[in-house]
């Protein structure tokens, strides 16, 4: 059996990503698919090639195999021990391969090409998905469009971000009577301007006036949940943090249960005082020298 190096009937690098191979297949497939190529046997040739190689560089265990057995390949026939090279490089597909080699390329071949008389599972898909802290609150439901379809998708409350979704079906169509494959979607939470999650804690900052940190007051804030009043302690220092219990995410896993809301405060002093205030906070200072 002879050798083929896949990437190079691509037109890829051995290292390039699957999305990058898949948009090279596209190119390729529209460029040489026999509807677009009548009576052309050699665009027809060159069609069946790349899907060949398609199967191959685009199915995550196919390609795993294929690259043991290509650094196999060329080290034997490439690239003495040392790095010295002892033939010139090839490209394309290889003859004169010995035996033992044509026939563990063989059979490699055979595993992936010969398999498909019978039912062959369709190939996972995999997408990503931004959404918002705020919908991973309250959850969303959305219509994701993904190759040519719509899918209609639904995100529970508390979702993390980087958790994959798997939509049973919705991958490729099977081959020959087998199942499609499925749909793996990764949820990316886009950074928010005010909260700072860790698992289903949420971090933020608050600004209060000097005097609700000293004589201690309420004051409103703005949560997920929504607006509300909290009491901020007698003598608060800058840079103290808050704990408000219940105040974070809902957790995925556990309907009813929450995270926290932790609150760093900041204290806001004055920069312009009036006449009247300077004479109080100097009274005040007096004050306190006296103690």
């Amino acid at each position: 059996m002879q050798y083929k190096d896949y990437y190079q009937v691509m037109g890829v690098s051995p290292t390039a990503s699957e999305e990058e191979i898949r948009k090279v297949y596209k190119k390729l497939a529209l460029k040489y698919h026999p509807d677009a190529n009548p009576n052309n046997s050699a665009a027809e040739a060159r069609f069946k090639e790349i899907s060949e190689a398609k199967e191959v560089l685009l199915d995550s265990s196919n390609r795993i195999k294929y690259d043991h057995l290509r650094r196999q390949y060329m080290y034997k026939y490439h690239k003495h021990p040392q790095g010295t090279t002892t033939k010139p490089a090839r490209t394309g597909s290889y003859e004169g391969e010995d035996s033992a080699w044509g026939a563990a390329f063989g059979n490699f071949w055979q595993e992936v090409f010969g398999a498909k008389k019978g039912p062959r599972r369709g190939r996972n898909y995999e997408a990503n998905v931004k959404i918002t802290l705020e919908e991973a609150y309250y959850g969303m439901q959305d219509v994701l469009k993904f190759e040519g379809r719509r899918l209609r998708i639904k995100v529970r409350p508390g979702i993390q971000d980087g958790q994959i979704l798997r939509i049973k079906g919705q991958g490729a169509t099977g081959k020959n009577g087998g199942e499609a494959g499925d749909l793996y979607l990764k949820i990316m939470i886009k950074p928010h301007s005010k909260y700072t999650r860790k698992g289903n804690d949420l971090h933020t900052e608050i600004r209060v006036p000097l005097l609700t940190a000293i004589l201690g007051r309420k004051v409103e804030i703005t949560t997920l949940k929504g607006n509300m009043a909290i009491a901020i302690p007698e003598g608060t220092q800058p840079g103290k943090q808050l704990k408000l219990k219940g105040l974070g995410m809902p957790d995925y896993d556990r309907s009813g249960v929450f995270g926290d809301l932790y609150l760093k405060i900041h204290i806001a002093i004055p920069t312009k005082l009036s006449a009247q205030e300077r004479a109080l906070y100097e009274q005040l200072e007096q004050m306190d020298r006296k103690k």
